[in-house]
């Protein structure tokens, strides 16, 4: 099983504690995304590293908030909102999405992909900003045509009702497929939080995080293919 959740060196903020932290949340998500495969133990497991990565999370929290509290930092309780809402909100919902269905590697795919798009979100924008990091650093990561023709995509949507789906997908026919730079961008054109995009982006097959090669194999599983003589 591949790494699905790479850590990247534009996501460290500078203070080592905290970058630690972030690395082993992101850790803890690969190994979770490892855990689904395996359809016989896959609920046990889930559920147990679920509970690990939750628990490490308000853990992480709690530090997190220590830090901005010892350097004073100004908007440490709006921050603290944000770490508020995902423990008592979103963590919530998602653990009664995954006992309703029973674990299902969709709904396991769900969860990854949300708390993912979070942690990417919440790193790149509230905690940078804890440091003073400048948090906008697609305008120089992405290409100039691209760039242009994926502003004028989002200009010409984005007032629309239901925009994210389309803006998404033109956003892969242009760049080929939706590395995190261009998510923050059409997060911060939209208005639309970054974890949203991300928990979408995982969990439909149609959007892919890494290149595709030139030449695209499909092979058929299904029961209609196989019914036709599919070996």
């Amino acid at each position: 099983m591949k790494t699905q959740f790479a850590w990247k060196e534009e996501f460290n903020i500078g203070v080592d504690v905290i970058d630690k932290e972030h690395k082993k949340l992101f850790k803890i998500i690969n190994k979770l995304f490892a855990f689904k495969e395996d359809e016989e133990t896959r609920q046990w497991a889930c559920r147990e590293g679920i509970k690990f990565f939750k628990g490490h999370a308000v853990n992480h929290f709690s530090d997190e908030e220590a830090y901005m509290d010892s350097i004073q930092y100004e908007g440490a309780e709006q921050h603290k909102r944000l770490h508020e809402g995902f423990r008592e909100n979103t963590l919530p919902a998602l653990e009664q999405e995954l006992e309703q269905s029973g674990y299902t590697e969709d709904t396991i795919d769900h969860f990854l992909g949300v708390c993912a798009g979070w942690l990417i979100g919440h790193t790149l924008t509230e905690d940078m900003a804890i440091t003073g990091r400048q948090t906008r650093q697609w305008e120089r990561l992405l290409p100039g045509e691209e760039l242009a023709a994926m502003k004028k995509v989002i200009a010409e949507l984005k007032d629309t009702k239901g925009a994210l789906m389309p803006i998404m997908q033109q956003a892969q026919e242009i760049y080929g497929y939706l590395p995190i730079e261009v998510q923050t961008m059409i997060s911060d054109e939209t208005g639309i939080p970054l974890e949203k995009i991300y928990g979408i982006a995982t969990f439909y097959a149609q959007f892919a995080l890494q290149p595709k090669g030139k030449y695209q194999i499909s092979v058929c599983l299904g029961t209609a293919c196989y019914v036709k003589g599919s070996a």
